[in-house]
């Protein structure tokens, strides 16, 4: 768990400073609502979420760098 937690804020560290970067992972929990999405995407733009959704609907800009985690649940916002 602590070995997550600190990919995850190494990973952020790193968001804030790439232009763009695309998270693709098996599942996304939606804080607001509780729903759970299949196929999930989220989209950091100059540090900040600028789209959450699946896979299909999230497109990223040319030359976004891409970070598949297979198996992983995103928590987007926290």
């Amino acid at each position: 768990m602590r070995s997550l937690f600190l990919a995850l804020t190494l990973l952020a560290a790193q968001a804030a400073a790439a232009e763009s970067l695309l998270l693709t992972a098996a599942h996304l929990l939606d804080v607001r609502d509780g729903s759970l999405i299949d196929n999930a995407a989220v989209l950091v733009e100059d540090g900040r979420i600028a789209a959450v959704g699946t896979r299909d609907a999230v497109e990223a800009p040319a030359g976004a760098r891409r970070l598949d985690l297979p198996g992983a649940t995103l928590l987007p916002g926290l």
